[in-house]
């Protein structure tokens, strides 16, 4: 009978988060509905470790585009000073043309 290997105890989950909380981000995506029936598109990024939004942003026309340009924005890569906060809501109209 062949037996099972022995693999040596790594860490939990949990202290795998504690121990990494400072590097850790995570995102959100989600639909926000408005009182005229028009859909908010929302996207906002959270530092775990200082738990603070790091960057929001709002549209109502999502693009690869437009959540690359976040994706910039949110992290060093987007400016020099770090990153930045901000909300903009962007008519439809302006995305038609």
């Amino acid at each position: 009978m062949h037996q099972a290997r022995r693999r040596p105890p790594s860490q939990t989950w949990r202290s795998f988060l504690e121990n990494h909380a400072p590097e850790i981000w995570a995102c959100d995506f989600f639909t926000l509905p408005t009182l005229s029936f028009r859909t908010l598109y929302v996207l906002f990024f959270i530092d775990h470790g200082r738990r603070e939004i790091v960057h929001v942003d709002v549209t109502v026309h999502p693009t690869a585009e437009w959540v690359w340009r976040q994706l910039i924005q949110a992290t060093p890569w987007g400016a020099s000073s770090g990153a930045s906060s901000s909300v903009t809501v962007t008519p439809a109209s302006a995305r038609a043309s």
